[in-house]
């Protein structure tokens, strides 16, 4: 019978102490020096070596009170000037089973991706994409970065509310954005924030953006697109007005130029992008199956694609493709943050 003698026992005991006692010291220093929820932090998951990332934001960032402030966190990370590289296609459309979907391809040159889970006390639960890059992490991952999760939730590039309300933007070419003296000025960002937490339908999306004015210092002007259950619209910011174009079908694309003013020909005419989303959506009356609307985004991508991405508005089902990877397609859904579900 072998016995080990018990003061070597407690001197491994201790040595595990030792060890275990640090680390936890290190997780709780962290945690307070990052200045975010620990709820949210503990939920901070890298799922894929792009790098993509997942977060639900629990806790209340004060959406209202910080544009009220005019505390926005501002960009911290690389603020590039806006070229060509801001190349994105959305379009809208149907699957066979009558569920509406948006689809979207952001093209830029960053990597770091987040997708982010939000539930507001005041607001509906959405998940969105956050470029990392513009926080800190196109150096990767440290306790600066860290720190910048706190702002993610007021860095969305494109979302879906729990109402089915989704929203993606484009860069177009500059133009004199209209402003109102009457009304409260918020980012290009800021505003999808409002409209993913705030609308529970397109006409709600609108009057927010009918009800504000849109500040594109600091990165491209844009325009939107916008839609629910039921409809779509694009958003352009012009000199004298907010033009608002409701699909007169059952689809819509967008890329990066202004709609307003022209026709059909003169829009396929405009970017081969937006001509092969609108061929391909008009060919089958909007209809579009979450697999084969996936695969349009492969065909309008480009070099510089970052994320491909289809929301399922019904459902809540996200499937997300980065850097045009089409055999490696995330899936989540709203209903389970911040869990993959294949």
């Amino acid at each position: 019978m072998n016995l080990e003698n018990p003061c070597m026992v407690k001197k491994r005991r201790s040595k595990r102490l030792l060890v275990i006692l640090p680390a936890a010291f290190l997780v709780i220093l962290a945690l307070l020096l990052v200045d975010l929820p620990i709820g949210s932090l503990l939920t901070f998951r890298q799922v894929d070596n792009f790098p993509l990332y997942t977060m639900q934001y629990r806790g209340d960032y004060d959406l209202l009170k910080s544009l009220e402030l005019e505390q926005v966190p501002a960009r911290v990370g690389n603020n590039e000037t806006p070229n060509a590289n801001f190349a994105c296609t959305v379009f809208y459309g149907r699957d066979s089973n009558d569920e509406a979907l948006l689809g979207r391809n952001f093209d830029w040159k960053h990597k770091a991706t987040m997708l982010l889970f939000t539930h507001p006390k005041d607001g509906y639960a959405s998940v969105s994409i956050v470029d990392l890059s513009y926080l800190g992490f196109d150096q990767g991952i440290s306790l600066h970065s860290l720190r910048n999760l706190k702002s993610t939730p007021f860095w969305p590039f494109d979302g879906m509310n729990e109402r089915g309300v989704a929203i993606g933007m484009m860069a177009v070419p500059d133009t004199p954005g209209l402003h109102d003296p009457t009304k409260p000025t918020v980012d290009s960002l800021s505003v999808m924030r409002l409209v993913l937490d705030y609308a529970g339908d397109l006409d709600e999306a609108l009057s927010i953006f009918q009800g504000v004015n849109i500040d594109f210092e600091g990165g491209p002007w844009v325009h939107y697109l916008v839609s629910d259950r039921q409809s779509s619209a694009v958003v352009e910011i012009l000199s004298d007005r907010i033009n608002i174009i409701r699909s007169q079908q059952a689809w819509q694309v967008s890329t990066n130029f202004i709609l307003t003013g022209l026709s059909q020909e003169e829009a396929d005419a405009s970017c081969g992008r937006y001509k092969t989303a609108s061929d391909r959506l008009e060919q089958n009356q909007g209809i579009i199956n979450p697999t084969d609307a996936m695969g349009l985004l492969r065909d309008v991508s480009q070099e510089n694609t970052v994320w491909s991405v289809v929301y399922q508005l019904e459902s809540g089902e996200v499937q997300i493709a980065l850097g045009r990877d089409y055999d490696n397609v995330h899936v989540f859904n709203l209903a389970h943050p911040p869990l993959e579900i294949k």
